[in-house]
């Protein structure tokens, strides 16, 4: 009888285990980082414009290029980590078209 015992409190404190380490990866997989004020979720409006140019030097070979703008609404009730001023950024980029396929 006192093994029967002894086999439930070490399944109950492993269980208490596994729920405590369950938990802590729901947490780190919804993205909360309490250390960076990030324990619950926010959504921010953004957007973004541009467009890109695409030449062809012969059948086979071209070069193509791409700028984008974007831009992130500001929230006063924002976590510290994020600053409550709306931020902006630019993002360009090229790169080498190879048709393979004619």
């Amino acid at each position: 009888m006192l093994k029967i015992v002894d086999d439930a409190a070490a399944l109950a404190t492993a269980a208490a285990d596994e729920f405590v380490r369950l938990t802590t990866n729901a947490v780190e997989a919804r993205g909360e980082r309490p250390e960076l004020s990030l324990t619950n979720r926010t959504n921010f409006l953004t957007g973004n414009v541009g467009g890109g140019v695409k030449y062809y030097l012969n059948n086979r070979v071209g070069i193509r290029g791409d700028y984008r703008f974007f831009a992130v609404r500001a929230k006063d009730t924002a976590p510290s980590f994020f600053s409550r001023e709306t931020q902006y950024g630019h993002r360009v980029y090229g790169g080498i078209v190879v048709n393979l396929l004619q």
